[in-house]
């Protein structure tokens, strides 16, 4: 699992965060970040910041250039999610069913 960079002419160019995801539900790319929506059963420590992640679903933001995840945050509902928009520091993210639309706003690079 990871993400596939492709170019304009959708030539591979390299994966990103190789073996970093369960079971990816939705992404979207803004301003150099790659933002993916997984679901995490497990939960555990993120290796890149060290703090605990709960079980459930994991918003995981990722720098384009390095592949590297800059943040990653516990979204605490049951619904499997549909589609993820980013728009300048805040991100939409909706239900399956439409129900329901959850707006997070990006901490930024030092989170």
């Amino acid at each position: 699992s990871g993400l596939r960079v492709l170019d304009l002419d959708g030539r591979f160019l390299r994966t990103i965060a190789a073996l970093q995801f369960r079971t990816p539900q939705c992404f979207t790319v803004s301003q150099g970040r790659a933002f993916v929506v997984d679901d995490d059963d497990d939960g555990g420590n993120d290796p890149n910041s060290g703090t605990f992640v709960e079980p459930g679903k994991v918003l995981h933001v990722i720098d384009i250039q390095s592949g590297y995840i800059l943040q990653s945050v516990s979204i605490d509902l049951e619904e499997n999610f549909s589609a993820i928009l980013a728009d300048g520091d805040e991100i939409y993210i909706t239900c399956f069913n439409a129900s329901k639309v959850v707006v997070l706003r990006y901490a930024g690079s030092e989170a």
